[in-house]
C-alpha cells in the first residue's frame, strides 16, 4: 500500500494486488492445511479409527493375543500414515484431527476394556482417562478461545505414551501370550 498524494485532496492509500495471485483468486481459498481430502494416510489413520471397536471387542471376549496383533497392527498403521504424510507432503486438515483422535480413541478404549476385564487397577485406568479427557477439552478450548494454529505435541507426551503402550504390551505379555481361560490375572 502507498499514498498517492493529490492537489488539494487528502491522501487516499492505493492498494495495489499482490503479484503472486490476483485478489480474485485469492477470495474464498482454503489454505493447504485446511484440505480436506481423503488421501492414503488419512485412509490408513480411518482404518485405525474403525479397529478401536474391534480391538475392544477382542479384550471383552478374552482373545488377548488376538487384540494384542491388532493394537500393534494400529501403532505400525500410526507411523506408517505420519511417514507417508510427511515424506510426500500428504498433510491435511482432516489428517490432523483424525490421527490423534484415533490415537486417543485406541488407547483409551484399550486402558478402559482391560481395567473392566480386571486386567489394569481400576486407579490407573482413572487417571490415563482424566489425562486424555483433559487434553481433549484443552484443545478445544485453546481454539475455541484463541487464534488457532498448529499445535505439536510434547516430547514428555510422547514419552508418557510409549509408556502406556509399553505397560499395555506388558499386561497382555503377562495374560495373553498363555492365552488360556485358566490364566486370566491381571499385571
Amino acid at each position: 500500500m502507498r499514498s498517492v498524494p493529490a492537489a488539494g485532496r487528502a491522501m487516499v492509500p492505493e492498494i495495489t494486488p499482490s503479484p503472486e495471485l490476483p485478489a480474485r483468486a485469492r477470495i474464498g481459498r482454503q489454505p493447504s492445511s485446511r484440505r480436506f481430502e481423503l488421501n492414503l494416510p488419512n485412509l490408513i489413520t480411518l482404518a485405525r479409527l474403525l479397529s478401536v471397536p474391534l480391538t475392544i471387542w477382542l479384550i471383552f471376549d478374552g482373545r488377548y493375543g488376538v487384540a494384542f496383533w491388532v493394537f500393534i497392527g494400529a501403532g505400525i498403521s500410526d507411523a506408517l500414515d505420519g511417514y507417508i504424510a510427511k515424506r510426500f507432503d500428504r498433510r491435511t486438515w482432516i489428517g490432523g484431527v483424525l490421527d490423534p483422535a484415533a490415537d486417543k480413541a485406541m488407547l483409551t478404549g484399550v486402558y478402559v476394556s482391560l481395567g473392566l476385564a480386571g486386567q489394569l487397577p481400576v486407579w490407573l485406568v482413572a487417571l490415563v482417562v482424566l489425562r486424555d479427557f483433559l487434553i481433549v477439552v484443552g484443545f478445544f478450548l485453546i481454539h475455541a478461545t484463541a487464534v488457532p494454529r498448529q499445535l505439536e505435541p510434547l516430547y514428555i507426551s510422547k514419552i508418557n505414551t510409549l509408556v502406556q503402550i509399553t505397560l499395555v504390551g506388558s499386561c497382555w505379555r503377562a495374560s495373553a501370550w498363555i492365552s488360556r481361560p485358566d490364566r486370566r490375572h491381571g499385571c
